[in-house]
C-alpha cells in the first residue's frame, strides 16, 4: 500500500474527529453529511416501528373485537340477515311414533342463497321420508330443506334449501378461521332475525368427553353462528350441556375447514 505522508493522515483523522464531535453537541448545526446520516437513521427507526405494528397478528387480544354497546346495532345488520331458523319435525324417532310429531329447533348460517351451515347434532339421522321434515325459515318464509353433507365427527352439516333460484347454488368465497383465533376470553358475537347482537366469550377448552369442542356460556340454540366484530363466521354452537344449563360447546376451526374442503366445488 502506498505510504501516505503523515501530514495527510493526521489531517484526515482530525477532520473525522471534528465531524463526530461537532455533530454530538446539543444545539449545534450538523454538517450536511451528518445530517443525512441522522435523517436516514430516523427513517429506518420509523420503518422498523411500522413493520412491528403491522406484523402484529390480527388475533392480538389487546386490539381485537373492541365493540361498544352502541356498535352492536350495526353488527346486527351484518349478522342478522345470514342467520336462519331451522326446525325438524319427526313423527318417528328411535323406533317410537310420536302422535302429532316431535319437534326440535335450532339456527344456521347462510353460505349462499340456498345453502345453510348448521350443527350435525340438529340433523343427525335425517332421512328424506315424510316422517322426518326439515324446514328453514329465510326472510320469514319457511322452506323445505335437505341434508347434503354431514360429518358427525366434525359436528357440522350443510343443508340445501329447496325452491330457491338455481343460479344462486354456488358457494361464495369465504375463509375458515385459524386455530390461533381461539383463546379464552376472546369476545364473539351472536344475533338472530329480529334480535340485537349479543356479546359472548370463549371460556377455554372443554373437559372430557367434550375435548373436541370449545366451551362458553349462554342460552343459544344448536347451530347458532358466532362471529367476530366484523361479522365473519368463527364457529357455531355444536352441542348443549344437558346437565348444566347455560353451558354450550362450540365447534373448533377444524369443522369449518372441513366445510370449505367439502364444498369447494359446490353442491
Amino acid at each position: 500500500m502506498f505510504p501516505w505522508p503523515n501530514i495527510f493522515r493526521d489531517k484526515f483523522q482530525r477532520r473525522r474527529t471534528t465531524v463526530i464531535w461537532e455533530s454530538s453537541l446539543p444545539g449545534q448545526r450538523m454538517r450536511p453529511q451528518c445530517r443525512m446520516l441522522h435523517q436516514l437513521s430516523c427513517l429506518c427507526f420509523l420503518v422498523a416501528t411500522v413493520s412491528v405494528a403491522m406484523a402484529r397478528e390480527s388475533t392480538d387480544p389487546a386490539s381485537i373485537d373492541i365493540v361498544r354497546d352502541a356498535e352492536l346495532k350495526g353488527l346486527q345488520s351484518l349478522i342478522g340477515p345470514r342467520v336462519v331458523q331451522i326446525s325438524r319435525r319427526q313423527t318417528k324417532k328411535g323406533g317410537v311414533t310420536y302422535p302429532g310429531g316431535y319437534e326440535t329447533h335450532g339456527n344456521g348460517w347462510r353460505l349462499g342463497q340456498s345453502l345453510v351451515l348448521t350443527a350435525s347434532a340438529l340433523v343427525e339421522g335425517w332421512s328424506a321420508a315424510d316422517s322426518d321434515r326439515l324446514t328453514v325459515t329465510i326472510g320469514g318464509e319457511p322452506r323445505p330443506a335437505r341434508v347434503t353433507r354431514i360429518d358427525i365427527r366434525k359436528g357440522i352439516a350443510v343443508l340445501a334449501v329447496e325452491a330457491m333460484p338455481a343460479a344462486s347454488e354456488r358457494y361464495p368465497t369465504w375463509s375458515p378461521p385459524a386455530d390461533r383465533e381461539f383463546w379464552p376470553g376472546r369476545p364473539v358475537f351472536a344475533a338472530g332475525p329480529g334480535t340485537h347482537a349479543r356479546r359472548f366469550a370463549f371460556t377455554g377448552p372443554s373437559p372430557e368427553p367434550f375435548s373436541y369442542y370449545l366451551s362458553s356460556t349462554g342460552d343459544l340454540p344448536l347451530g347458532t353462528p358466532l362471529t367476530d366484530a366484523q361479522g365473519r363466521l368463527l364457529t357455531l354452537v355444536g352441542l348443549l350441556h344437558f346437565e348444566q344449563p347455560g353451558v354450550i360447546f362450540l365447534l373448533p376451526a377444524d369443522a369449518l375447514r372441513w366445510v370449505k374442503q367439502a364444498t369447494e366445488g359446490g353442491p
